[in-house]
């Protein structure tokens, strides 16, 4: 009898581990998979400013990372976007060749690194995120701070079919409006949102767990895990100050 209720109690701990278990599986799978929006602008661009408000609306969706990079290829038409870098562009002719693109383009949203489209059909690019969000995150990504310093962890997993990089975007969140005086938009008072003002490469993954410290952002930033060549975002969390 002794050892007929010990085994009853093992059996019932066992079930209560796997139903705790199971549970916890569930609310993780239940978990929105963070969506990473790019889109690819310019002040100079006269088809931007549609696509600009269309990322501010989708960028208030949960679960949902909008992120607004501003190219400087348009900057010889007359007026220099006041928040264009080289290396904005330099990511988005990166992504020419894994999404088979002969030439790059204004305005054209990224969706997770996997698919492209013009920024402001809005339609498409929800429907987008919803398969996406279908598409299980390959890590976790989380970010805190501590005494003014920013703590990045990126949890363990499968390792992944091609190693990835870790990617800190730093931007301004809510919007940024600037007067147009030369170009395509002269005139027009131009609304941005979630300009990035950076973007920094800090480390490779490979499936390994991975932190990083390093100074908090100053206005908001994004961890991004990608494909290292520029593929899948398999990875992501946004952090903003205060």
């Amino acid at each position: 009898m002794k050892n007929a209720f010990i085994l009853s109690v093992a059996f019932g701990f066992a079930f209560l581990m796997s139903g705790s278990l199971s549970s916890r599986s569930t609310a993780e799978e239940a978990r929105p998979r963070p969506v990473v929006l790019e889109l690819y602008t310019s002040q100079g661009c006269s088809s931007c400013p549609p696509a600009n408000k269309v990322l501010a609306d989708l960028g208030k969706l949960d679960g949902v990372i909008a992120l607004s990079f501003s190219v400087d290829y348009w900057n010889y038409l007359g007026w220099r976007d006041t928040f264009s870098k080289p290396e904005f562009t330099q990511r988005q002719y990166a992504y020419a060749q894994p999404l088979k693109l002969r030439s790059v383009y204004t305005p054209q949203l990224v969706i997770d690194g996997m698919d492209h489209m013009p920024g402001a059909r809005q339609k498409d690019i929800r429907s987008t995120i919803e398969s996406r969000r279908a598409a299980q995150a390959k890590t976790d990504v989380s970010i805190g701070a501590v005494g003014g310093q920013m703590r990045i962890h990126v949890e363990a997993a499968q390792k992944p079919a091609h190693d990835a990089a870790i990617w800190v975007v730093d931007y301004m969140p809510g919007p940024q409006e600037v007067a147009v005086g030369r170009g395509e938009n002269r005139g027009r008072t131009i609304a941005h949102f979630n300009v990035v003002t950076g973007l920094k490469k800090i480390g490779e993954w490979k499936g390994q767990t991975a932190d990083y410290s390093m100074p908090a952002c100053k206005h908001a930033c994004a961890i991004l895990v990608q494909d290292m060549h520029h593929g899948e975002i398999i990875g992501a969390a946004d952090y903003r100050v205060g």
